[in-house]
Protein backbone atom coordinates (compact mmCIF):
# COMPACT_ATOMS: atom_id res chain seq x y z
CA UNK A 1 0.00 0.00 0.00
CA UNK A 2 0.61 3.44 -0.52
CA UNK A 3 2.46 6.88 1.70
CA UNK A 4 -1.66 7.67 1.30
CA UNK A 5 -2.40 4.72 3.67
CA UNK A 6 0.27 4.93 6.31
CA UNK A 7 -0.48 8.70 6.43
CA UNK A 8 -4.32 8.02 6.90
CA UNK A 9 -3.69 5.40 9.45
CA UNK A 10 -1.89 7.53 11.47
CA UNK A 11 -4.03 10.61 10.99
CA UNK A 12 -6.81 8.32 12.04
CA UNK A 13 -5.28 5.37 14.40
CA UNK A 14 -3.08 8.07 16.43
CA UNK A 15 -3.02 11.54 16.01
CA UNK A 16 -6.66 11.66 16.09
CA UNK A 17 -7.50 9.60 19.13
CA UNK A 18 -4.61 11.41 20.73
CA UNK A 19 -6.18 15.06 20.55
CA UNK A 20 -9.59 13.36 21.75
CA UNK A 21 -7.75 11.99 24.85
CA UNK A 22 -6.04 15.80 25.15
CA UNK A 23 -9.98 17.26 24.99
CA UNK A 24 -10.89 14.98 27.79
CA UNK A 25 -8.50 15.92 30.37
CA UNK A 26 -8.59 19.48 29.14
CA UNK A 27 -12.35 19.44 29.80
CA UNK A 28 -11.71 17.50 33.19
CA UNK A 29 -9.46 20.30 33.75
CA UNK A 30 -12.20 22.82 33.28
CA UNK A 31 -11.51 24.01 29.79
CA UNK A 32 -15.21 25.29 28.20
CA UNK A 33 -17.02 23.43 26.33
CA UNK A 34 -18.12 25.15 23.37
CA UNK A 35 -22.21 25.92 22.66
CA UNK A 36 -24.39 23.11 21.27
CA UNK A 37 -25.03 24.57 17.61
CA UNK A 38 -21.45 25.17 17.24
CA UNK A 39 -20.12 21.56 18.53
CA UNK A 40 -23.52 20.50 15.82
CA UNK A 41 -21.21 22.37 12.87
CA UNK A 42 -17.85 21.35 13.72
CA UNK A 43 -19.23 17.62 14.53
CA UNK A 44 -20.52 17.74 10.70
CA UNK A 45 -17.84 19.26 9.26
CA UNK A 46 -15.51 16.56 10.58
CA UNK A 47 -17.49 14.13 9.50
CA UNK A 48 -17.36 15.48 5.61
CA UNK A 49 -13.28 15.73 5.78
CA UNK A 50 -13.27 12.29 7.24
CA UNK A 51 -15.28 10.45 4.51
CA UNK A 52 -13.58 12.53 1.89
CA UNK A 53 -9.91 12.16 2.78
CA UNK A 54 -11.28 8.14 3.20
CA UNK A 55 -12.99 8.52 0.05
CA UNK A 56 -9.25 9.60 -1.85
CA UNK A 57 -7.47 7.00 0.37
CA UNK A 58 -9.70 4.31 -1.07
CA UNK A 59 -9.88 5.23 -4.43
CA UNK A 60 -6.05 5.52 -4.75
CA UNK A 61 -6.54 2.09 -4.16
CA UNK A 62 -8.55 1.21 -7.30
CA UNK A 63 -11.18 -0.02 -5.43
CA UNK A 64 -15.00 0.15 -5.60
CA UNK A 65 -16.23 2.64 -2.83
CA UNK A 66 -19.47 1.67 -2.75
CA UNK A 67 -20.04 -1.73 -4.87
CA UNK A 68 -23.19 -2.94 -5.88
CA UNK A 69 -25.15 -4.92 -2.88
CA UNK A 70 -27.19 -8.08 -2.99
CA UNK A 71 -30.15 -7.04 -0.25
CA UNK A 72 -31.04 -9.73 1.95
CA UNK A 73 -33.58 -10.21 4.43
CA UNK A 74 -31.70 -12.20 6.88
CA UNK A 75 -29.40 -9.95 6.72
CA UNK A 76 -31.04 -6.85 7.40
CA UNK A 77 -32.52 -8.75 10.43
CA UNK A 78 -29.33 -8.70 11.91
CA UNK A 79 -28.79 -5.68 11.79
CA UNK A 80 -32.00 -4.68 13.62
CA UNK A 81 -31.42 -7.28 15.96
CA UNK A 82 -28.24 -5.92 17.05
CA UNK A 83 -29.93 -2.22 16.90
CA UNK A 84 -32.39 -3.90 19.62
CA UNK A 85 -29.57 -5.27 21.85
CA UNK A 86 -27.69 -2.19 21.76
CA UNK A 87 -30.61 -0.28 22.61
CA UNK A 88 -31.59 -2.52 25.52
CA UNK A 89 -28.25 -3.10 26.96
CA UNK A 90 -27.94 0.90 26.81
CA UNK A 91 -30.96 2.39 28.27
CA UNK A 92 -29.93 1.58 31.94
CA UNK A 93 -26.64 3.53 31.28
CA UNK A 94 -28.62 6.54 29.49
CA UNK A 95 -30.88 6.71 32.29
CA UNK A 96 -27.96 6.66 34.70
CA UNK A 97 -26.18 9.30 33.37
CA UNK A 98 -29.29 11.65 32.69
CA UNK A 99 -29.47 11.65 36.70
CA UNK A 100 -25.78 11.14 38.02
CA UNK A 101 -23.66 12.68 34.81
CA UNK A 102 -26.27 15.07 33.84
CA UNK A 103 -24.51 18.24 33.35
CA UNK A 104 -21.89 16.50 31.29
CA UNK A 105 -24.27 14.50 28.66
CA UNK A 106 -26.41 16.69 27.95
CA UNK A 107 -23.41 19.29 27.14
CA UNK A 108 -24.27 17.84 23.82
CA UNK A 109 -27.05 15.05 24.02
CA UNK A 110 -30.35 16.88 23.47
CA UNK A 111 -32.81 18.41 26.17
CA UNK A 112 -35.23 20.43 23.87
CA UNK A 113 -37.18 18.73 20.66
CA UNK A 114 -36.41 22.28 19.02
CA UNK A 115 -32.52 20.37 19.17
CA UNK A 116 -33.85 17.01 17.24
CA UNK A 117 -32.91 17.84 13.76
CA UNK A 118 -29.49 18.82 14.83
CA UNK A 119 -28.98 15.70 16.32
CA UNK A 120 -30.46 13.55 13.57
CA UNK A 121 -28.21 15.33 11.15
CA UNK A 122 -25.31 14.35 13.10
CA UNK A 123 -26.42 11.01 13.86
CA UNK A 124 -26.49 10.16 9.63
CA UNK A 125 -23.15 11.57 9.00
CA UNK A 126 -21.66 9.78 11.46
CA UNK A 127 -22.79 6.42 10.62
CA UNK A 128 -22.42 6.96 7.32
CA UNK A 129 -18.80 8.83 7.53
CA UNK A 130 -17.46 7.08 11.06
CA UNK A 131 -18.12 3.50 9.47
CA UNK A 132 -16.63 3.75 5.32
CA UNK A 133 -13.42 5.53 7.24
CA UNK A 134 -13.02 3.18 9.82
CA UNK A 135 -14.79 -0.01 9.38
CA UNK A 136 -14.29 0.33 5.47
CA UNK A 137 -10.74 1.90 4.84
CA UNK A 138 -8.83 1.60 8.12
CA UNK A 139 -9.45 -1.62 8.60
CA UNK A 140 -8.87 -2.57 4.82
CA UNK A 141 -5.47 -1.21 5.22
CA UNK A 142 -4.69 -2.89 8.98
CA UNK A 143 -6.29 -5.92 7.44
CA UNK A 144 -3.54 -5.53 3.81
CA UNK A 145 -0.67 -5.00 6.65
CA UNK A 146 -1.91 -7.87 9.26
CA UNK A 147 -3.89 -10.03 7.50
CA UNK A 148 -5.60 -11.86 10.76
CA UNK A 149 -9.01 -10.37 10.88
CA UNK A 150 -9.17 -10.15 14.87
CA UNK A 151 -5.85 -8.20 15.31
CA UNK A 152 -7.22 -5.51 12.33
CA UNK A 153 -10.80 -5.40 14.15
CA UNK A 154 -9.25 -4.81 17.57
CA UNK A 155 -6.84 -1.99 16.55
CA UNK A 156 -9.77 -0.45 14.41
CA UNK A 157 -12.14 -0.80 17.15
CA UNK A 158 -9.42 0.56 19.99
CA UNK A 159 -8.99 3.72 17.36
CA UNK A 160 -12.33 4.97 16.81
CA UNK A 161 -12.89 4.02 20.68
CA UNK A 162 -10.14 6.46 21.47
CA UNK A 163 -11.64 8.71 18.72
CA UNK A 164 -14.61 9.16 21.36
CA UNK A 165 -12.44 9.54 24.83
CA UNK A 166 -14.16 12.62 25.43
CA UNK A 167 -17.28 10.50 26.48
CA UNK A 168 -15.27 9.16 29.48
CA UNK A 169 -13.67 5.60 29.87
CA UNK A 170 -16.37 4.12 30.26
CA UNK A 171 -18.10 5.52 27.58
CA UNK A 172 -14.52 4.67 25.57
CA UNK A 173 -14.89 0.87 26.51
CA UNK A 174 -18.77 0.34 25.64
CA UNK A 175 -17.41 2.58 22.19
CA UNK A 176 -14.93 -0.38 21.76
CA UNK A 177 -17.20 -2.94 22.51
CA UNK A 178 -20.07 -1.59 19.74
CA UNK A 179 -16.89 -1.39 17.16
CA UNK A 180 -15.89 -4.92 17.20
CA UNK A 181 -19.71 -5.84 16.90
CA UNK A 182 -20.17 -3.47 13.93
CA UNK A 183 -16.87 -4.86 12.45
CA UNK A 184 -17.99 -8.35 12.73
CA UNK A 185 -21.76 -7.26 10.82
CA UNK A 186 -19.58 -5.69 7.81
CA UNK A 187 -17.96 -9.05 7.52
CA UNK A 188 -20.88 -11.63 7.65
CA UNK A 189 -23.29 -9.01 5.84
CA UNK A 190 -20.22 -8.45 3.30
CA UNK A 191 -21.15 -4.88 2.71
CA UNK A 192 -20.81 -1.64 4.97
CA UNK A 193 -24.67 -0.49 4.22
CA UNK A 194 -25.97 -2.34 6.86
CA UNK A 195 -23.49 -1.28 9.56
CA UNK A 196 -23.96 2.48 8.09
CA UNK A 197 -27.70 2.49 8.87
CA UNK A 198 -27.43 0.46 12.16
CA UNK A 199 -25.12 2.93 13.46
CA UNK A 200 -27.14 6.28 12.15
CA UNK A 201 -30.70 4.78 13.73
CA UNK A 202 -29.06 3.82 17.49
CA UNK A 203 -27.36 7.11 17.58
CA UNK A 204 -30.84 8.32 16.28
CA UNK A 205 -32.74 6.57 19.30
CA UNK A 206 -30.44 7.31 21.99
CA UNK A 207 -30.91 11.21 21.36
CA UNK A 208 -34.83 10.63 21.55
CA UNK A 209 -34.27 8.63 24.75
CA UNK A 210 -32.04 11.19 26.33
CA UNK A 211 -35.02 14.04 25.28
CA UNK A 212 -37.09 11.87 27.22
CA UNK A 213 -34.76 10.83 29.75
CA UNK A 214 -34.24 14.37 30.71
CA UNK A 215 -37.88 15.47 31.57
CA UNK A 216 -38.23 12.22 33.08
CA UNK A 217 -35.38 12.28 35.53
CA UNK A 218 -35.69 16.08 36.64
CA UNK A 219 -37.38 15.48 39.68
CA UNK A 220 -35.15 12.72 40.86
CA UNK A 221 -32.00 15.46 39.86
CA UNK A 222 -33.56 18.02 41.95
CA UNK A 223 -34.19 15.89 45.18
CA UNK A 224 -30.83 15.02 44.66
CA UNK A 225 -29.57 18.80 44.44
CA UNK A 226 -28.86 20.08 48.58
CA UNK A 227 -30.92 22.85 49.12
CA UNK A 228 -28.84 26.31 48.46
CA UNK A 229 -27.73 28.19 51.59
CA UNK A 230 -28.55 31.77 52.05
Amino acid sequence: MSFAAAYYVFLIGVFMPVLCIRSYFRLKAGARFPPKSVLRQQTIIIHGILFFFAWIVWRSFGEQIFPPYAFQWKRLALGLGILIVFVCAMYPYWKYNSVRKRDRIYRNAPQASNEMPGWIAISLTAGFAEEFAYRGVLFGILFHWIPNWWAAALLCAAAFALGHAIQGWKGTLIIFVMSVIFQGLVWYTGTLYIAMATHAVYNVIAGFAYLRLYKQTAPQVSSATPASVV
